[in-house]
């Protein structure tokens, strides 16, 4: 596995002025689950920002998946620790998903496109 220069963690994500666009065109029906409560299965309409967060380290290949828990927040510590660095660690502690690059910027959906959902409730 290649290394990744993380240091980019060490910086202030708040005085970041870029913008961008991005446009996610599916090549085939997603599943995009928030949850499923109880025995039934719903689908959203737009992906949840997490998801999205999600596909977009993936692409840098710095998504490390689910079963990490906490450890974007824990790779910060480390590399914050390592660089001997007195910083503000952003995200939480938590065992659920967290994207290690959500505090450097920030997704809002411009256009949602026409789509099928299921919900057996």
């Amino acid at each position: 596995m290649p290394e990744i220069d993380l240091s980019f963690l060490l910086e202030d994500p708040s005085g970041a002025s870029k913008t961008g666009e991005l446009t996610v065109e599916p090549l085939a029906p997603l599943s995009m689950n928030t949850s499923v409560p109880g025995k039934h299965f719903q689908t959203e309409e737009t992906p949840p920002k997490r998801q999205l967060y999600g596909m977009i380290e993936n692409a840098f290949g710095l998504h490390f998946g689910w079963g990490k828990g906490s450890f974007g927040y824990k790779l910060k510590e480390a590399v914050a620790e390592e660089a001997e660095a007195e910083l503000n660690i952003s995200g939480m502690r938590s065992r659920d998903y967290q994207p290690l690059l959500a505090p450097y910027y920030d997704l809002d959906l411009k256009e949602a496109p026409t789509t099928e959902t299921y919900d057996d409730t």
